[in-house]
C-alpha cells in the first residue's frame, strides 16, 4: 500500500469530480499523487527521513503530512481540468501546504517527523572553516567562533 492512494482523496474531492476530471483514467490521478509526494520529498529530504515518512501506511501516516500531500496532489490533479471545483479554494490550500513545507525546511516551525539518520564516519559540523565552530555547520545552523581572550598580562 502506498502513502497516499486515490481513495484517500475523497476527503478533498468527491469521487464523481475525480472521475469527471480524470475521465475514469486512474493513471492521471496517480500521476498527481506521485508528483505531490516527489514535491514534498524535495522540501523534507535535507533533514527528515523521507523513506520512513512516505513508506508509512494507514494510521501510521503523519496526519498533517497526509493532509498537505492531498492538498498538493489535488492542485496538480485539478490543473488537468476544472469542472465543478472551487479553484481559488484549492489554490489557497496548495499555497498553504507549500508554505508549511518551506517553514519546515527553514526550521521556523517544529514538526514531529523522523530525522534523517547521520551516516557513521561523516563529519557533523563545518570542518573546513573556523575549526568546526563558526559558520554554517552540518546541522544547517549558523554559529560563531569561540570567545577569545587575547590579554597579555
Amino acid at each position: 500500500m502506498a502513502f497516499l492512494t486515490i481513495p484517500d482523496l475523497d476527503t478533498h474531492l468527491y469521487e464523481d469530480q475525480i472521475n469527471e476530471i480524470s475521465r475514469n483514467d486512474t493513471a492521471i490521478t496517480q500521476a498527481a499523487i506521485d508528483s505531490a509526494i516527489i514535491e514534498m520529498k524535495g522540501y523534507l529530504s535535507p533533514q527528515y527521513d523521507v523513506a520512513t515518512i512516505f513508506n508509512a501506511t494507514g494510521s501510521n501516516r503523519n496526519p498533517l503530512v497526509l493532509t498537505f500531500c492531498k492538498d498538493i496532489a489535488i492542485w496538480h490533479f485539478i490543473t488537468v481540468a476544472c469542472p465543478d471545483v472551487e479553484f481559488e479554494h484549492r489554490k489557497d490550500r496548495y499555497q498553504r501546504a507549500i508554505q508549511w513545507l518551506r517553514d519546515i525546511h527553514t526550521r521556523r516551525i517544529p514538526v514531529d517527523l523522523p530525522l534523517k539518520p547521520i551516516a557513521t564516519g561523516q563529519p557533523t559540523g563545518d570542518t573546513t572553516h573556523s575549526g568546526g565552530y563558526g559558520g554554517f555547520n552540518g546541522s544547517m545552523a549558523w554559529g560563531s567562533n569561540r570567545k577569545r581572550n587575547n590579554r597579555l598580562d
